[in-house]
């Protein structure tokens, strides 16, 4: 939305598609500056195109109204402070700040919206012990509404690693819980005769991984997870004494001891006023948390002498959120 509008303007039209105004934070900064590159004129002087767009920041009078700023960014937010209008320059590719007037019906920039954390599907898994072919075992899963477990599928990616006990790790099931039925991928296709499946290996007590391989789609009999979506859900997944290995994404440390609900309150917080927090470290000894912001694909470091634990904001329920055997497990 980057059609000129006021302070005032530009945070009614964030609120009205229940978003806020975006608070730019640093990685902020890394990814417009990286999204915005094709429109540098790669030398050119006399280029000097400018984007402005109002943000979730203000600041106290010691500022001159008007005037650009190069330095540290305002964080702190007052009702009856100055807002902030960010101007970046294209040509020598740096952002500057604006105190302005909240009132102020000239000072007009874009708008640029936060939306929070955007979530795929929420799955709920259902897990197969009876054995079949591949083409029942599918069949199984259509009839309760959806797929075979897809390695190719990113969401579902997510549960190799981000679960601490997952179904096969329970007791009861671990013996038998080690291989299932997946979906097909275009590789696989290319021979009608083979389907894929699925193996659990156990590298390290809390980072699962899932290897896939091939056996007759017809003759071989296995067990299956199916993949239920259940609908758009903010979930918090767990892991225990892994932790996030990049400072650079750390919003604030929380030196006043908290629990996780309070934490993760905090981190909801962040949402609601425009920073994108994906989740904290939380340290058991001091019971503090540590929020970040971007995306979860970054790396990970396990420790099993560590007192942080990990807590991640994911799409996706425990899988073994409930239990469908049909007929004998044997």
């Amino acid at each position: 939305m980057w059609e000129p509008r006021t302070r005032r303007e530009a945070e009614e039209a964030c609120f009205a598609l229940n978003y806020n105004l975006i608070h730019v934070t640093p990685p902020v900064r890394d990814k417009m500056e990286n999204a915005w590159q094709f429109l540098n004129d790669n030398g050119n002087s006399t280029l000097q195109l400018t984007i402005e767009f109002w943000a979730n920041h203000s600041q106290d009078n010691s500022r001159s109204k008007g005037q650009i700023q190069y330095d540290k960014f305002p964080s702190t937010y007052h009702p009856s402070a100055l807002c902030v209008k960010i101007v970046y320059e294209v040509h020598n590719t740096r952002f500057g700040w604006v105190p302005s007037d909240c009132d102020d019906q000239t000072a007009k920039a874009g708008t640029c919206c936060n939306q929070g954390v955007l979530y795929k599907d929420h799955y709920k898994a259902l897990l197969v012990l009876k054995k079949n072919n591949w083409y029942a075992a599918d069949h199984i899963c259509k009839q309760e509404g959806g797929t075979l477990f897809d390695l190719s599928n990113q969401i579902m990616q997510f549960i190799k690693v981000y679960f601490d006990i997952p179904p096969w790790e329970e007791e009861k099931y671990f013996s038998y819980v080690t291989e299932f039925w997946s979906a097909l991928s275009v590789k696989e296709s290319q021979d009608l005769e083979m389907c894929t499946l699925s193996r659990v290996i156990r590298p390290q007590p809390a980072v699962l991984q899932i290897e896939s391989h091939l056996d007759s789609c017809e003759k071989a009999k296995h067990m299956a997870i199916c993949m239920k979506p259940t609908g758009r859900q903010f979930f918090y997944g767990y892991l225990k004494n892994i932790f996030l290995a990049e400072n650079t994404v750390f919003l604030n440390t929380t030196s006043i001891e908290k629990t996780t609900t309070e934490c993760i309150e905090e981190c909801n917080g962040f949402n609601k006023v425009g920073v994108t927090c994906m989740g904290f470290n939380f340290d058991t000894r001091s019971s503090t948390c540590r929020h970040f912001e971007d995306t979860i694909t970054r790396e990970y470091r396990y420790d099993p002498s560590l007192s942080i634990a990990l807590y991640l904001a994911l799409p996706i329920t425990r899988m073994y959120s409930y239990i469908i055997t049909y007929g004998s497990s044997k």
